[in-house]
Protein backbone atom coordinates (compact mmCIF):
# COMPACT_ATOMS: atom_id res chain seq x y z
CA UNK A 1 0.00 0.00 0.00
CA UNK A 2 3.35 2.24 -0.32
CA UNK A 3 2.38 3.35 -3.51
CA UNK A 4 -0.97 4.45 -2.78
CA UNK A 5 0.36 7.37 -0.22
CA UNK A 6 3.34 8.39 -2.89
CA UNK A 7 1.51 8.33 -5.94
CA UNK A 8 -1.12 11.20 -4.92
CA UNK A 9 1.53 13.74 -4.54
CA UNK A 10 2.60 13.39 -8.12
CA UNK A 11 -1.32 13.63 -9.10
CA UNK A 12 -1.68 9.78 -9.83
CA UNK A 13 -4.62 7.92 -8.30
CA UNK A 14 -5.00 4.28 -7.21
CA UNK A 15 -6.87 2.16 -4.90
CA UNK A 16 -4.13 0.70 -1.77
CA UNK A 17 -5.59 -2.76 -1.40
CA UNK A 18 -5.10 -5.07 1.55
CA UNK A 19 -6.62 -8.35 3.17
CA UNK A 20 -5.50 -7.26 6.60
CA UNK A 21 -8.45 -5.14 8.39
CA UNK A 22 -5.22 -4.17 10.80
CA UNK A 23 -3.45 -3.15 7.93
CA UNK A 24 -6.59 -1.07 6.21
CA UNK A 25 -6.96 0.79 9.65
CA UNK A 26 -3.20 1.72 10.22
CA UNK A 27 -3.50 2.78 6.44
CA UNK A 28 -6.54 5.30 6.91
CA UNK A 29 -5.07 6.49 10.48
CA UNK A 30 -1.56 7.52 7.86
CA UNK A 31 -3.94 8.95 5.21
CA UNK A 32 -5.72 11.22 7.30
CA UNK A 33 -2.21 12.35 8.93
CA UNK A 34 -0.67 13.09 6.31
CA UNK A 35 -4.41 14.72 4.52
CA UNK A 36 -4.40 12.10 1.70
CA UNK A 37 -7.35 11.81 -0.19
CA UNK A 38 -6.65 7.52 -1.00
CA UNK A 39 -9.65 5.01 -2.00
CA UNK A 40 -8.36 2.04 0.17
CA UNK A 41 -10.20 -1.20 -0.32
CA UNK A 42 -9.86 -4.61 1.78
CA UNK A 43 -9.65 -7.01 -1.01
CA UNK A 44 -7.62 -10.40 -1.68
CA UNK A 45 -4.79 -9.92 -4.21
CA UNK A 46 -5.31 -13.57 -5.62
CA UNK A 47 -8.85 -12.43 -6.10
CA UNK A 48 -9.08 -8.91 -7.11
CA UNK A 49 -12.53 -7.34 -7.47
CA UNK A 50 -11.65 -4.90 -10.40
CA UNK A 51 -12.40 -5.99 -13.93
CA UNK A 52 -10.14 -6.65 -16.26
CA UNK A 53 -7.91 -3.70 -17.87
CA UNK A 54 -9.00 -1.34 -15.12
CA UNK A 55 -5.33 -0.13 -14.55
CA UNK A 56 -2.28 0.35 -16.89
CA UNK A 57 0.32 -0.86 -14.26
CA UNK A 58 0.02 -2.70 -10.93
CA UNK A 59 2.24 -2.39 -8.42
CA UNK A 60 2.91 -4.83 -5.00
CA UNK A 61 5.54 -4.83 -2.40
CA UNK A 62 6.62 -7.04 0.73
CA UNK A 63 3.13 -9.06 -0.58
CA UNK A 64 4.21 -12.01 -2.71
CA UNK A 65 6.25 -13.97 -0.24
CA UNK A 66 3.06 -13.86 1.81
CA UNK A 67 1.01 -15.41 -0.37
CA UNK A 68 -0.10 -18.97 -0.53
CA UNK A 69 -0.53 -18.57 -4.32
CA UNK A 70 1.27 -16.17 -5.75
CA UNK A 71 1.19 -16.96 -9.54
CA UNK A 72 -2.76 -16.77 -9.18
CA UNK A 73 -2.44 -12.63 -7.79
CA UNK A 74 0.04 -12.51 -11.08
CA UNK A 75 -2.23 -13.62 -13.31
CA UNK A 76 -4.49 -11.01 -11.46
CA UNK A 77 -2.48 -8.26 -12.78
CA UNK A 78 -2.33 -9.39 -16.28
CA UNK A 79 -4.99 -8.21 -19.25
CA UNK A 80 -6.66 -11.52 -20.52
Amino acid sequence: MLWAFCLPRWDIRLPGVDLSEGMMAKAREKAYAQKLSIELRRGDAEHLQFNDGSFDVVVNRHLLWTLPYPEIALKEGTVS
